[in-house]
């Protein structure tokens, strides 16, 4: 009942949406100067220039997770660490990525 009184909105991003995106470009372009570079959140969160000095890894994650999603950005784990790693268009796969297309 109350599921169908809530309102769809009007498509239009809000201000934190288009806030929120020129971060993740932000950061993107700072992943994208060194592409071969495993980074962590931590380290993106004190090392990308121009973000805001109240940005927290909390709100970095979502940041990188839309970048992932847009496959921007790939991410690996290693002993429950998280690494987010640039991804160039135009690379061939590693050996890695070739023995997870098998396993398909």
């Amino acid at each position: 009942e109350n599921l169908a009184k809530k309102k769809s909105g009007n498509g239009t991003p809000t201000k934190k949406q288009v806030a929120n995106a020129g971060l993740a470009e932000q950061v993107a372009d700072h992943m994208a100067e060194n592409p071969a570079r495993l980074w962590t959140v931590t380290e993106l969160v004190k090392g990308v220039p121009g973000l805001p000095a109240d940005i927290s890894t909390q709100k970095m994650t979502p940041l990188l997770t839309a970048l992932v999603n847009d496959g921007s950005v790939s991410k690996s784990k290693d002993k429950g660490k998280s690494y987010y790693k640039w991804v160039v268009a135009d690379a061939t796969p590693t050996e890695d990525e070739d023995e997870y297309e098998d396993e398909e």
